[in-house]
């Protein structure tokens, strides 16, 4: 039996006429969604970029304060070390050498207000007083709230004679530390220099408010009483220095001045003897007007 040759062809579908503005609408929306779905795709991988480029920049920025840091405790711990030996020749006397590395501290690190403090320190044992007022005088501007600095820039200017400029340095001194008895003691005495016996009162009533014990301040309270010409005061002061210490030497010298305006020349003379007797030097002028007064001359 022989086979069909008989070819039978698959059937394709008959071609439908085209319809050009059709076709040309769906190549337009083939075309942009492609470009859409592209866009997407490159503003993912932008956006990545940005955030691995964001990344990197913050980790150099990171590294760049990471090291800066380094650098800074390195040159802190190099200012400390040339500050610690600038004081030990301070300590040792050796002054000159002392504000050398003080000077070497500053040139590296001109905001460091320790480094003015301490040569400031340095020149005021030297007696270069103005020196030592500029470099307090840095560290106050540095550091505004430097208390040592102020309290030592008023000693300079106490000991410069210039009283009104040490008042205000104590005063400061003072509104940074309440408590500070040596603070009070300082303005004390520079009032006391001026004339300003009431003042002067005021600050050593506020020690002995704070240190009830400090006999010295009672001693230095008559002295201001005396001064204003309150001789009752002044003697229950010096009253009080040599019951709290009876081997207080000044305040039986005081005491005996006291007696003296008063025309007590017996009780005067026995201060006197007292007073002498624990090491105290009376002043020959003194000795003169007491015997002169009392017609005796023991």
């Amino acid at each position: 039996m022989f086979c069909d040759l008989t070819c039978k062809y698959a059937e394709f579908p008959k071609e439908e006429a085209v319809d050009g503005s059709a076709s040309c609408r769906t190549f337009l929306a083939l075309f942009c969604a492609k470009k859409k779905m592209l866009v997407e795709k490159n503003k993912l991988c932008g956006d990545y970029l940005d955030k691995k480029n964001k990344r990197n920049a913050m980790n150099k920025q990171l590294a760049i304060v990471l090291i800066a840091s380094i650098f800074f405790t390195a040159l802190c711990a190099y200012a400390d070390a040339l500050l610690e030996k600038g004081q030990a020749y301070d300590n040792k006397g050796m002054y000159n050498e002392a504000i050398s590395e003080f000077t070497s501290v500053i040139e590296d690190n001109p905001a460091y207000a320790e480094a003015y403090f301490s040569r400031g320190s340095t020149y005021f044992k030297k007696s270069d007083l103005d020196s030592a007022i500029a470099d307090y005088s840095k560290a106050i501007e540095i550091n505004p709230e430097f208390y040592a600095a102020f309290y030592n820039r008023g000693s300079a200017y106490f000991k410069k004679n210039d009283f009104d400029m040490a008042i205000l340095d104590f005063s400061k001194a003072i509104e940074y530390n309440a408590e500070d008895i040596s603070a009070y003691y300082n303005r004390a005495k520079a009032y006391f220099s001026k004339g300003m016996f009431d003042e002067a009162i005021l600050d050593y009533s506020r020690i002995l408010e704070i240190e009830p014990s400090r006999v010295v301040e009672y001693c230095n309270r008559g002295n201001a009483y005396l001064r204003k010409g309150d001789i009752e005061k002044a003697l229950s002061d010096y009253n009080k220095a040599i019951e709290m210490s009876p081997d207080f030497a000044l305040a039986y010298y005081n005491r005996a001045v006291v007696y003296f305006m008063r025309e007590e020349y017996d009780k005067c003379w026995q201060d006197i003897h007292k007073a002498e007797s624990l090491g105290y030097k009376i002043p020959e002028s003194f000795l003169g007007r007491l015997k002169n007064s009392s017609g005796r001359d023991f």
